[in-house]
């Protein structure tokens, strides 16, 4: 692996990884192996992918493709709001999306501090977006 981050923050359950595995079969062997119960960052060795893991849920996304990892926040109004993660393109096209919750203070400080070490990691720009009052 070129990065293998173990993000040492407990994942809350406002904060979760979306239900997938797509992480390669070599990361999924070796998060196994050593980092069972753990949130790891990843990038596969060959550099070709990069992506989030914990248990069972992975996410993955073609590294040269990815250039921004964004926050956004759509806070409680009529809704109970939303606050999330994902890896976009350069030309902003969202290519995954990483953590997804309900909004609360708690899930949006945790991405906000996680979001920093992952895109230091995958070196990726930061971007916040604000999405107004879920109306």
């Amino acid at each position: 692996m070129q990065v293998w981050i173990n993000i040492d923050r407990p994942i809350t359950v406002e904060a979760e990884i979306p239900l997938k595995s797509e992480a390669p079969e070599s990361v999924v062997g070796l998060y196994n192996k050593n980092e069972r119960n753990n949130l790891i960052g990843w990038k596969t060795e060959d550099g070709k992918y990069l992506g989030c893991i914990k248990n069972n849920r992975s996410i993955s996304v073609l590294s040269d493709e990815s250039s921004v990892l964004s926050l956004y926040e759509e806070r409680p109004a009529r809704g109970a709001g939303w606050v999330g993660m994902t890896i976009k393109s350069s030309t902003g096209e969202i290519l995954a999306t990483l953590f997804q919750s309900r909004h609360s203070v708690n899930s949006l400080n945790w991405l906000k501090s996680t979001q920093h070490l992952l895109a230091k990691a995958f070196n990726l720009k930061e971007e916040y977006e604000d999405l107004g009052y879920n109306a």
